[in-house]
């Protein structure tokens, strides 16, 4: 299988494999909930030329198949499916805490989302985040 852009999927990648995996098929259906007025766009908005470079990178590793799609008239959509692979990642990813503070405001809170967009329970998340970020609450409040 070909090499993502690195060796875990970059978070546009990651956010746009997830939403093909909740049965957004097109470009640019992921581009409009990513844009700044979009569902997600208002956590953290994504253009739709880098909607569409992940979106090559994640067919480039194998994790997605695409598919032109005649709609009988205007120009003819490529659906997306997600690969098998491809689901692994997207369950790895949505299951994984962020490991820096830093990610928590962006990238918990896509995840978070994305699976509330699609009745997962977010619990076992927070609760693993929480761990995560043990050591860092310890320094910071000087406990041992």
């Amino acid at each position: 299988m070909p090499a993502l852009t690195a060796p875990e999927p970059t978070l546009a990648e990651a956010v746009c494999l997830v939403l093909i995996g909740q049965g957004v098929e097109h470009g640019w259906a992921i581009g409009s909930l990513l844009a700044d007025d979009g569902e997600l766009g208002r956590i953290w908005s994504l253009s739709r030329p880098l909607t569409y470079r992940a979106i090559d990178g994640l067919a480039a590793a194998g994790l997605v198949t695409r598919a032109e799609a005649p709609t009988g008239r205007g120009r003819d959509r490529v659906r997306l499916r997600m690969t098998a692979a491809g689901r692994r990642v997207a369950a790895a990813w949505l299951d994984r805490p962020c490991v820096h503070v830093r990610d928590l405001r962006t990238e918990l809170l896509l995840k978070l989302v994305l699976r509330q967009r699609v009745g997962l329970e977010i619990e076992s998340l927070l609760d693993a985040q929480e761990r995560e970020l043990e050591t860092a609450i310890d320094a910071l409040t000087h406990r041992s």
